[in-house]
């Protein structure tokens, strides 16, 4: 049984962001079923402003988490390469998520959304 967003009656996947109320799920935004969360980009910018956070496997080139680029006019993706677009969310995640230099205080959220995101 696939299970669908009460927002855009889109199907959910293991792999979106989502959200329940009042015991229904939906996207926690239907535009971006997959981009990170806004804890996770306060996370990432907070612990990962000064040091790369994601390759792209296309360019073979490294950026920082502000080098990324945004599609404000077309879909509204985030966290593209710059050169080549391709969406490189599931990279800052992992690597994030695969850090060490997380603080002890969030490390039982980060294993719970690394164990979140390795499910899927």
């Amino acid at each position: 049984m696939r299970v669908k967003c009460t927002k855009c009656s889109e199907p959910i996947a293991l792999t979106d962001i989502i959200e329940s109320n009042s015991g229904l799920l939906s996207h926690s935004d239907c535009r971006r079923p997959h981009g990170l969360t806004p804890v996770e980009r306060t996370l990432v910018f907070t612990f990962c402003w000064d040091h790369v956070v994601v390759r792209c496997p296309i360019c073979d080139v490294s950026f920082h988490y502000t080098e990324l680029a945004a599609d404000i006019l077309g879909g509204g993706g985030t966290n593209l390469c710059p050169r080549c677009r391709l969406d490189l969310t599931e990279a800052v995640r992992a690597q994030y998520f695969a850090a060490r230099r997380c603080p002890r205080q969030l490390g039982s959220a980060r294993r719970s959304c690394g164990t979140r995101a390795s499910a899927s």
